[in-house]
C-alpha cells in the first residue's frame, strides 16, 4: 500500500486502538471516583466521603443514605456518558454493531 508511517497511523492503527482506549478511560474513570470518595472518608474536610463520616458521627442517617445514592447515581451518569460518546465517536466498531443488530 507504500503508506507513510503517519498515515498507517492516522488511517489504520489509531481508528483500531481507539475504542479500546475509551473502554480503559471508562473503566479508570470508575476505579478514579471511587478512589476520590474514599480519599474523602479518610481524611477530607469536604465532599462527599467527608458528609458520609460525619452524618456518622451524629448519627445522621438520612445524610448517609443521601451521600451514598448521590454517589451511585453520579457514577451510574458518569458511565452512561462514557456509553454514549462509545456509540457516537465509534460507530465502526464491533460492539456498535452488535447493539444495534439486536436492538
Amino acid at each position: 500500500m507504500k503508506a507513510s508511517i503517519y498515515q498507517r497511523l492516522r488511517y489504520f492503527i489509531l481508528p483500531a486502538a481507539a475504542p479500546e482506549i475509551w473502554d480503559s478511560l471508562r473503566i479508570n474513570f470508575g476505579l478514579a471516583w471511587a478512589t476520590l470518595i474514599f480519599a474523602e472518608i479518610l481524611g477530607a474536610t469536604s465532599g462527599l466521603g467527608f458528609m458520609i463520616v460525619r452524618a456518622q458521627r451524629f448519627l445522621i442517617i438520612s445524610q448517609v443514605f443521601v451521600a451514598v445514592i448521590l454517589i451511585g447515581v453520579l457514577g451510574i451518569l458518569a458511565d452512561a456518558l462514557f456509553a454514549y460518546g462509545y456509540r457516537h465517536a465509534f460507530p465502526w466498531s464491533e460492539q456498535v454493531k452488535r447493539e444495534q443488530r439486536s436492538a
